[in-house]
């Protein structure tokens, strides 16, 4: 080959583009994929939106990996089948639920204002939390035919007992819950918002007249009012 040739040749291998440095490797981003420590995490949040826009009956490791974004195989390789899905789905959302008792709780003088801050709590459970109560609602049903699911279908209302604890008598505490279950139930059947007036006049149908909101309080001359050990 002349030394005009070779000039030419390489004049024409200068004018090729420079391969990718990046070609055939995984990008910064697939990496993070690929090996995300929080893919689990995202997997059960993923599941929790499913459960709570479509209920029981829709979730499938399809609609999981399509809600979290991920390959189908994800879902196998961090869960050993559908139940552990559930339980982990299960576990995240009632642990949301009983921070939001715990804010409830913080926010309110249960001592003083207890009848209020119930009526509260079932308005925002019935009314603003919807979605999430209806699928409370189905975890406790389903809980009566999977046995394993019932200490996560009861940590709400163990929580819920021991908030009212210091301010009720054990009775008292279980017709509260058993109406206060009612009110909810009733109210996510409405196909307009509960209404604070039917929630207090539920609740004052089991909580102590001692307990009633300050104002009805005073107006039958119960200012005074009791400990639990008096009622």
């Amino acid at each position: 080959m002349t030394a005009d040739k070779h000039a030419g040749l390489s004049e024409e291998l200068q004018r090729l583009p420079s391969p990718s440095p990046t070609r055939g490797k995984p990008t910064a981003g697939r990496r993070a994929r690929r090996h995300d420590p929080d893919r689990r995490q995202r997997l059960t949040r993923a599941a929790a939106e499913v459960l709570k826009r479509d209920g029981f009956l829709a979730l499938n490791h399809r609609a999981v990996a399509a809600q979290a974004d991920v390959p189908l195989g994800s879902i196998t390789y961090h869960f050993e089948d559908l139940d552990g899905l559930l339980a982990a789905a299960l576990e995240w959302i009632s642990d949301g639920e009983v921070e939001v008792l715990d804010d409830w709780s913080r926010s309110w003088d249960l001592e003083k204002d207890l009848e209020d801050a119930l009526v509260d709590l079932v308005l925002l459970y019935t009314n603003d939390r919807r979605e999430m109560s209806i699928l409370e609602y189905e975890v406790h049903v389903l809980a009566y035919r999977r046995p394993g699911m019932r200490s996560l279908n009861q940590r709400w209302e163990l929580a819920f007992a021991n908030l009212l604890r210091p301010h009720l008598s054990d009775t008292d505490i279980k017709l509260t819950t058993a109406m206060f279950d009612g009110i909810m139930l009733y109210g996510l059947g409405l196909t307009e918002p509960l209404s604070e007036e039917w929630a207090r006049f539920c609740l004052r149908k089991v909580l102590p007249a001692t307990r009633w909101a300050p104002s009805v309080a005073a107006s039958v001359g119960l200012n005074d009012r009791t400990t639990t050990e008096e009622h």
